[in-house]
């Protein structure tokens, strides 16, 4: 099962509840509720865990192509 298109995707930049900004690296699912939950590497160092209903995306993944530019 893949999580929502459109949603938050791994390499996204993403803003979690308390403020404090990140990268997603991981994603998996709750197999009792369906639910996604993503996994932030800090931009301040460190990481947290959030559903994805609780995470404000900051934009989307750049393809590798676009970061040599």
């Amino acid at each position: 099962m893949l999580p929502p298109q459109g949603r938050i995707a791994v390499g996204d930049r993403v803003q979690v509840p308390d403020g404090r900004t990140g990268r997603v690296i991981r994603e998996r699912l709750v197999h009792s509720n369906g639910a996604w939950k993503y996994l932030v590497m800090l931009d301040a160092g460190g990481s947290v865990e959030h559903f994805d209903y609780e995470l404000r995306s900051l934009g989307q993944a750049r393809p590798p192509e676009a970061a040599r530019e």
